[in-house]
């Protein structure tokens, strides 16, 4: 599909700008209302270290582990609805 293409008809969607990843329930519920796409933003999670998933941005080494798994199970949880 066009990327741009998208954007031809009128689109529902959500934004999760939480000091919590999202559950279960805000997802199906997103997607009761219709919603096909969630932006999320995750500078309010509680990070591993500094800096989300990145650790210390300043002085990067890796994707942090459990940064990493949270966000997968959260990603999971927004496709198992459909979000």
């Amino acid at each position: 599909m066009d990327s741009i293409a998208f954007w031809d008809s009128p689109q529902h969607g959500g934004n999760s700008f939480n000091r919590l990843p999202p559950d279960q329930a805000y997802f199906t519920a997103l997607k009761g209302y219709g919603a096909s796409w969630v932006r999320l933003s995750w500078d309010k999670w509680q990070p591993e270290q500094r800096d989300f998933l990145l650790g210390n941005a300043d002085h990067y080494q890796g994707l942090m582990a459990q940064d990493l798994h949270t966000l997968k199970e959260t990603l999971a949880r927004a496709h198992a609805a459909g979000a």
